[in-house]
């Protein structure tokens, strides 16, 4: 654990200790960003069903292969939550499980990236609610910065590759298309 990443969580944390409007928001976008990130997911997988498209299953695979990948790095990595190693009163209840990697932030990260993917404009305002989402982990007291960047980078990463090889699928397909002879 590098000292950098317990010096930003100690900052961010006695911010929401100090300022109890912050630690308030915090508290409750931490609370409802679950909710919220999966009506996002459905609201995004349903038109993808509605409109037959062939993103559909990269709209799947992305966002699970994230998760996947967070409980596998808790498997192999253990990283105790912060409350937990500094005996603090985090803002909401949580698990004393791995906090390498944020859960939350892969998800939040992993649907953004989804939906930037379908609707770049919208897509930004749903990475900002992910980074709101990130940051309101940490004040809360309950992962480290690093845990919610690897998060981060995670979701980015795994729904990115999905959208990026499906759009390499379409357009290799377009191509065998477009160089089939005419039965004319």
């Amino acid at each position: 654990m590098s000292s950098f990443d317990v010096q930003l969580f100690q900052c961010l944390y006695q911010w929401g200790q100090r300022l109890p409007w912050l630690g308030l928001t915090m508290t409750w976008v931490t609370r409802v960003s679950s909710l919220v990130f999966a009506l996002i997911y459905l609201c995004a997988l349903a038109s993808l069903f509605s409109s037959r498209s062939s993103r559909l299953a990269a709209g799947l695979v992305g966002p699970a292969l994230s998760l996947l990948t967070v409980q596998l790095a808790r498997i192999l990595f253990y990283r105790p939550r912060p409350f937990v190693t500094f005996d603090l009163e985090s803002l909401v209840l949580q698990s004393d499980s791995s906090s390498l990697p944020s859960q939350h932030a892969t998800s939040a990260f992993a649907i953004a990236t989804m939906v930037w993917f379908l609707h770049p404009r919208l897509g930004q305002l749903v990475f900002a609610a992910a980074g709101l989402t990130a940051l309101s982990r940490v004040i809360t007291g309950v992962h480290y910065p690093g845990d919610v960047i690897l998060g981060a980078c995670f979701g980015v990463f795994w729904s990115s590759l999905a959208f990026l090889i499906d759009r390499h699928r379409q357009g290799l397909e377009q191509s065998s298309e477009e160089n089939r002879p005419s039965t004319s």
